[in-house]
């Protein structure tokens, strides 16, 4: 893509715009701030990289991205990870791996996905994700919770037949 090859542009602001295909690499390891694609037709799974570019904001909600995120998307410092409404059905693993920096991204944004994860993995994942928003509404996720160690500042579990077991320290918990 040609906006890939500009190390001068740090935003792309593209979104309702029926782009479609796959994801570019380019704009999850290069020099871009923000890329919002929103609401466009992208689809297939994330790129497989070995880094993300630290403090990026990517918006890619209301398309058909699908499978399960990569763990780097929220081990390397991502700022936003906005993929509500598409196709998600796995979850990262919140802890190092290769290329990542150990740092969550500070925003996970992932309602509206089916997620096709055992309560325990989805538990864990909560457990040890330790960005400041995790909202997980409407994503199919079903059963006992155990939050205890839950940190974010904000977590969003709305929609979703679940127990909530022991109280967890999170500000607001919706």
């Amino acid at each position: 893509t040609a906006f890939c090859s500009s190390p001068t542009l740090l935003v792309i602001a593209a979104e309702q715009n029926d782009f479609n295909g796959s994801l570019p690499a380019c704009l999850v390891t290069g020099t871009f701030q923000l890329a919002a694609l929103a609401r466009n037709k992208l689809s297939g799974p994330l790129p497989e990289v070995p880094t993300v570019t630290n403090s990026l904001t990517l918006i890619l909600s209301d398309n058909f991205i699908s499978g399960t995120i990569p763990d780097v998307y929220v081990n390397s410092g991502l700022g936003v990870l906005d993929l509500r409404y598409n196709k998600i059905t796995g979850l990262p693993k919140p802890a190092r791996c290769a290329g990542c920096t150990g740092q969550s991204s500070q925003m996970l944004l992932i309602s509206g996905n089916q997620l096709a994860e055992p309560s325990a993995v989805v538990e864990r994942f909560i457990n040890t994700y330790f960005g400041a928003v995790l909202a997980m509404d409407k994503t199919g996720i079903k059963g006992d919770f155990y939050l205890q160690n839950a940190s974010q500042s904000a977590l969003t579990l709305r929609g979703n037949p679940i127990v909530l077991i022991g109280l967890p320290n999170v500000p607001f918990l919706l």
